[in-house]
This record gives C-alpha cells, structure tokens and sequence, in this order.
C-alpha cells in the first residue's frame, strides 16, 4: 500500500538569546523572539517529502567592562571631609563630579561607617562590595540635579554593539520616586567645556534610560537599569544621572516627610556600574525547507571566524559542527543551530 504524505505544518522559528557575566544577573536581558508564523500549504508536500524546520541558538559572548572602579571600590586617601562624615565624592577615581555634590558611602572609611545606615539618606547594604554612591535626581522645591562621570577604559567602536547596566535603589527617607535615571555616552567630558553649574539639567539624551512610567521606588532591593545601543564611535566618558528637565521628569509620592537634608527630594544609590561591547553572529540555519527522500540541501550560512557552530540532532548531517552541513534526512525533522562566540 502506498502512503501519500499530505501534512500541513507550521515552522515557527525563535531566536533564544543568553547573557553570562561575571558578577552580574544578566537574566533579565534574556529575549525570546518569535518569527512571523506561516502554515506550509498541504497540497505543496508530496510523496516521500520532509519539511525541515529550524531553532537557532545564539550565545552573546561579552569583553572586559569598559569602567573603571565600577563598583567604587577603589578609594585614595584625603583629608577632605563633609559635615556628615563622609569623604568627598573625588575620593573614588577616576569618578568625577559633573554636578552637584555627589555622595559616597562605605562600610568602612578612615574609621567611619555610614553602611548599611547611610546618614539622613536610608537604609541600604551595596549590591556588591563594601560601598556605593548616593546622587540627588529631583527636588520639588527647586532645581536638585547631581551627576557622576567616568573616562571609560577605551573609547566604544562605531558600529558595535554595547550593552550598559548599572543598579539603582531609593534612599528611605525621599519623599519622591522617579522614572529618568540614565546613561549618557560622550566623545569629551560635559565638564570640559563648560562646567555644569552645580544643581542644573545636563540637557542632553541619553543612550540608555530607565523606562517612562516605571517608577523605581524600591527600597529594600537594587533596582537593575539596562539597554543595548549602538555606539557612534569616540565616545570616551559616561555619565549617570537624570537628565530631563523638571516638567518632563515624572515623579511618585512616595513619603510624606522627607528627611533628607530636610528637603522634598529623590535621591538614589548607584553601584555596579558596567558597559560591555557585545560581539554576535546572526545566526542563520537557511530558509524553511521541503525535500523528498533521497535529495539533500545545504543548511546554514558562511563560516564567520572566531565563532563555533553544532547542529543537533546530527541525524542525517555529514557533518554537525560546519557552519554548513549537508542535510539528507529520512524523516521529518527540526535542526537546531548553536553558535558559540570563541575569540574571548
């Protein structure tokens, strides 16, 4: 008896992309992306035909983070100290001032202590190490802007990709939450030239910023702040604060008495600080395919060097771990295609 195969099949092709960072949780940059979906015609499968659908995997490999003293960790010894006991933010280079006065905490510092109980600010233990800084990004009662900026380790590439994280928590004692905290990337320091005046908007966009409406009044936790862009190449400084105006910054009452520096403020801690160039293959297993028994047809793409490819199952391939393999199934079957970045 003849058995004619007449089966209507729809591919649905996902891209799962994954990070892994050191000392960073990168789960939530995990995507899945789901293709545009489109049933394969039954009267076009003939006898004997197999449709070859395809799942393509691709690992993000990252480089070295690109800011120094990420964590604030690293301090220099100076006898300058504010009226609450803490050093002055200059102390942690090459982090720099680039408005207001931005604070630094610590567990420990020349014998003071102002972690986890951080004067008039809250209560916080740092997402990593034993500090972390605290910046003013909105005060109702008048302009309350404060910013920190580093030079990176080198200057980003034209083209390439980068993905920027950094963490973020509400002191307890603001009376306000807000949703424009972000990133921004320029070729020169915004100090040079001319210096922002302490207090005032940097009126610039940023390349990467927390979400409109998304109003970051946690307390207790660190809040992660995160994007991918693509670099216009030079830019050698980065800068975090919150750089809308006060009529376009949204704000969240959050506390009825505030009793940071006895002000109507938000004010959030900053700790971990990373930006990381991502290097990708677009992986690409081919177009949907129907053949019938006995034929083959070419999977994939070219090779591109500093990449490793492993085709699963390996049934029916002449070989797995080509970039291309022959396929010449037997039986209706999906391939999956993983590409691994090797060059790091």
């Amino acid at each position: 008896m003849n058995h004619l195969w007449k089966m209507a099949y729809i591919c649905t092709a996902y891209i799962l992309t994954t990070v892994s960072l050191p000392q960073t949780n990168w789960s939530s940059l995990n995507k899945k992306i789901q293709k545009e979906t489109s049933p394969f015609p039954c009267n076009t499968l003939g006898k004997g035909c197999f449709f070859l659908s395809f799942l393509f995997f691709i690992n993000f490999s990252y480089s070295q983070n690109l800011v120094p003293n990420s964590s604030f960790e690293d301090t220099i010894s100076f006898n300058n100290w504010l009226s609450i006991g803490q050093p002055d933010f200059g102390m942690i280079p090459p982090w720099f001032c680039a408005g207001g006065s931005p604070d630094y905490w610590s567990e420990s510092w020349g014998g003071f202590s102002q972690v986890p109980d951080v004067p008039n600010a809250g209560f916080q233990y740092p997402h990593s190490g034993i500090a972390f800084i605290g910046i003013g990004v909105y005060w109702s009662g008048g302009t309350f802007y404060e910013y920190i900026e580093t030079p990176l380790i080198h200057p980003l590439v034209g083209g390439k990709k980068y993905c920027v994280s950094f963490y973020v928590s509400l002191g307890n004692t603001s009376m306000f939450a807000i949703d424009a905290i972000g990133a921004y990337f320029s070729n020169d320091s915004i100090m040079s030239p001319p210096p922002i005046q302490a207090g005032f908007t940097i009126k610039v966009t940023p390349q990467i910023e927390n979400s409109r409406g998304n109003y970051i009044n946690d307390t207790s936790n660190w809040v992660e702040i995160s994007g991918v862009f693509i670099a216009s190449g030079g830019e050698s400084f980065l800068t975090i604060g919150n750089f809308r105006v006060d009529s376009l910054t949204d704000t969240l009452h959050v506390k009825v008495d505030s009793a940071l520096f006895s002000q109507n403020v938000a004010y959030y801690f900053i700790d971990d600080v990373s930006v990381v160039a991502i290097k990708e293959d677009s992986a690409n297993a081919g177009k949907d395919t129907t053949i019938c028994k006995g034929q083959s047809c070419l999977l994939g793409s070219a090779a591109v060097s500093g990449f490793a490819y492993y085709w699963s199952p390996s049934l029916g391939l002449d070989d797995s771990t080509k970039a291309q393999p022959l396929a010449s199934p037997t039986i209706r079957i999906t391939y999956v295609l993983r590409v691994i970045d090797t060059s790091y």
